[in-house]
């Protein structure tokens, strides 16, 4: 098993949001949690051997609660996840934290 935690930036229709993930990939699969607008929440998925991923989760806004399905790549340095909603798009980029990998 290989843990990564990153710093991310979500940008959403009204600005930037940052937050943090916790990554966690054992063959194929790929786990963890998000914490962003003040919550924290898991999500889960499959990923390659080059990186590229299929995420679901959801995140919480002041108003709503919003399931996901993310598409993007996760590397040990660095992380790129779009997710593609009816009217909004979500995009995040993270940055691996110093001494994030376990």
């Amino acid at each position: 098993m290989s843990q990564y935690v990153y710093k991310i930036i979500m940008y959403v229709p009204i600005g930037q949001r940052k937050g943090s993930m916790v990554v966690n990939t054992v063959g194929d699969k790929i786990e963890g949690r998000m914490e962003i607008l003040g919550h924290s929440e898991p999500f889960g998925g499959v990923i390659d051997a080059e990186g590229n991923c299929y995420i679901e989760g959801r995140f919480h806004t002041l108003m709503n609660e919003i399931p996901f399905i993310a598409r993007g790549t996760v590397r040990e340095d660095q992380l790129h996840l779009l997710i593609q909603r009816e009217q909004d798009t979500y995009e995040i980029f993270g940055d691996a934290c110093a001494g994030g990998k376990e």
